[in-house]
């Protein structure tokens, strides 16, 4: 929901800076810009941020710490990988 009201805000600065840049305003490149970082920032974010589907590999610890997907409802287990210090959000196994 939240992301959905930032894509729609973003999307409403850029089209209002784009609208005034071409009509001559001087002072709208920062509302142009401002509407795009924050496009690019909300669409990186989901893409940053998605669940990794395949197995973790090899380096991969599996953790303790474990939460329920709320858009799924899957029991998520958490696995870290010492050397990168990157962690992954897989379906847990034992609760599948």
């Amino acid at each position: 929901m939240l992301r959905l009201f930032l894509i729609a805000l973003s999307l409403a600065l850029t089209l209002a800076g784009a609208f005034a840049c071409w009509a001559g305003g001087k002072g709208a490149w920062p509302l142009l810009g401002w509407g795009l970082l924050l496009l690019l920032a909300t669409v990186f974010e989901r893409w940053h941020y998605q669940q990794h589907r395949d197995d973790p590999g090899p380096g991969w610890v599996r953790t303790e710490e474990c939460f329920e997907d709320p858009g799924t409802g899957k029991l998520m287990r958490v696995w870290y990988h010492a050397e990168t210090g990157q962690r992954r959000y897989l379906a847990d196994a034992d609760h599948t």
